[in-house]
């Protein structure tokens, strides 16, 4: 949601007060299992060859944690 407050010269503006989280990009060591924001991308900093390094929240929750293709 977006509030304008006002306009001058023919501009307007306004201020976000959505207070809905934000998709981030996070990193830490190992398979994730915090709850962030659905289409938060984390990285594995210790993910070794044949492991997923990449993975994707798909719902918000702590187990909505997808592991992305490494290709």
């Amino acid at each position: 949601m977006v509030y304008n407050y006002g306009t001058k010269n023919g501009l307007s503006g306004g201020l976000s007060v959505d207070k809905e989280p934000k998709p981030a990009i996070e990193c830490g060591v190992g398979t994730p299992a915090h709850c962030s924001p659905q289409g938060t991308v984390y990285v594995d900093l210790n993910a070794t060859e044949g492991t997923s390094s990449h993975f994707r929240n798909d719902d918000g929750t702590s187990g909505g944690w997808k592991a992305m293709s490494d290709d």
